[in-house]
């Protein structure tokens, strides 16, 4: 998470999604609109991680503080300002048919 070089010329930036969802949140981050507008406007390529983050591809270095007051500008988070606690939640969509999520229940029951 954070800022990186990519070995190409480029930066490329990871931003934690807290618990996975890419939603707007009243009074706080606006992760949907401000992914769509950062894409409408720069047209980086984004990936979805494993670990339910983001991951914002062909930033030029020029553009590093243009794109830290964009996401600003949108209530997101650069991975400095978020909780470690928080950035280690995840969300299991799988509830009752995941055997992790069955495992720790039981374990919660004992």
């Amino acid at each position: 998470m954070g800022w990186h070089d990519a070995n190409d010329g480029t930066l490329f930036l990871g931003l934690n999604i807290e618990q996975g969802r890419v939603r707007d949140i009243p009074d706080g981050p606006q992760w949907k609109t401000g992914l769509r507008a950062l894409v409408d406007k720069f047209n980086f390529d984004l990936t979805m991680t494993p670990s339910q983050s983001i991951i914002i591809r062909g930033i030029k270095p020029e553009q590093k503080e243009e794109v830290e007051a964009f996401l600003a500008s949108h209530q997101i988070p650069l991975i400095e300002q978020i909780d470690p606690l928080v950035r280690l939640g995840k969300f299991c969509g799988a509830k009752q048919k995941c055997r992790d999520a069955r495992s720790a229940r039981r374990a919660c029951m004992f």
